[in-house]
């Protein structure tokens, strides 16, 4: 499956700004979650290994 750039910069410039990175550049919605849902699978998998 593959985007064109333009279709896909157009997406990102009216995708939700919630945030910046590190860099300054904006973070958009599902960019967030993206990073939300691989931290939160990271902490279950640290979590798991000290328990057991």
């Amino acid at each position: 499956m593959s985007f064109g750039c333009k279709t896909v910069t157009g997406w990102v410039k009216k995708a939700q700004i919630v945030m910046t990175d590190v860099s300054g550049k904006p973070v958009t919605r599902a960019e967030f979650n993206a990073m939300q849902k691989e931290v939160a699978r990271v902490l279950v998998d640290f979590y798991s290994l000290v328990v057991n």
